[in-house]
């Protein structure tokens, strides 16, 4: 097991980890592995807040995850963030009242097909990442400087006094 695991989640490939050329030795080994379905019981409780989010291995694998109060309630291996694979993961638990998730489309998909009222919160993590990558946090134009000065406020948002404030500057 701790050879499939350091494999599975290391940067080594099957020959690399087995010592050999091809790595089919490690494949026979650890066949088993593949067979453990470890399961988290699901209670059937209903939380009230409910961050959902994927991620991608290097192993060529997805692990989805739900998470309430920072500890994981359910997930889900799968080969791609996909709306069939979250389908599969949030069909089994009750909605919550708000889930906070990434941008995926997959993922929105599922959300309005499984939890049509529940209300979805954009992590704020992820749009600050997404806002990076298009704007750098060293921007030589005005512009750029501006956005990614609001990305970082949009953080300190508390109250509803506050998010209009963001609002106006945004619209600025």
């Amino acid at each position: 097991m701790r050879r499939f695991l350091h494999w599975l989640l290391g940067k080594d490939s099957q020959a690399d980890t087995d010592g050999t050329a091809s790595g089919r030795s490690f494949r026979r080994a650890t066949q088993w592995c593949w067979e453990l379905r470890p399961r988290i019981p699901l209670t059937g409780e209903v939380h009230e807040v409910l961050q959902i989010d994927g991620f991608n291995l290097r192993t060529g694998w997805c692990i989805l995850t739900v998470r309430a109060n920072r500890n994981v309630i359910a997930w889900q291996w799968c080969a791609r963030e996909s709306q069939a694979a979250w389908s599969a993961l949030i069909s089994r638990l009750p909605a919550p009242v708000v889930v906070v998730c990434d941008g995926g489309t997959g993922m929105h998909a599922a959300l309005a097909e499984h939890w049509p009222d529940t209300r979805v919160q954009r992590c704020l993590v992820h749009l600050q990442r997404n806002v990076r990558k298009y704007v750098t946090t060293r921007s030589k134009t005005s512009a750029g400087k501006a956005l990614w000065d609001l990305a970082l406020k949009l953080t300190r948002v508390k109250d509803l006094d506050d998010a209009a404030e963001w609002l106006q500057l945004l619209a600025a």
